[in-house]
């Protein structure tokens, strides 16, 4: 697109950032998908934040840590959400670890 007036294209920037903005959190939101396993509920620190206090209970959250996801510029923190009697321990290539193989055997 060219703009005759630079003042179009500043009004144009402005117009499209809340698109934009919208576009990164569904791409950061996938990308904290892709970091998970199948079974496994991830959540952003940002959605962390909202729901921490108001957790139904028997729910928990448990700190995953900082992630570099593919294309963010920065690590993101990712938490999972224990959900009782559903696993919540994985390996490394993404393997439900059950409770009789954890370290300590509980």
């Amino acid at each position: 697109m060219v703009f005759l007036r630079a003042t179009q294209a500043v009004a144009a920037a402005v117009a499209i950032q809340p698109v934009l903005a919208a576009g990164l959190d569904i791409i950061r939101g996938a990308r904290i998908r892709d970091a998970g396993h199948g079974g496994q509920v991830q959540l952003s620190k940002s959605t962390t934040a909202l729901v921490e206090d108001i957790l139904l209970d028997g729910l928990s959250l448990r700190d995953l840590g900082a992630y570099r996801l593919k294309n963010m510029p920065s690590p993101e923190r990712i938490f999972q959400l224990i959900i009782p009697d559903l696993p919540s321990d994985f390996d490394s290539s993404g393997r439900w670890i059950r409770a009789s193989e954890r370290k300590g055997g509980c």
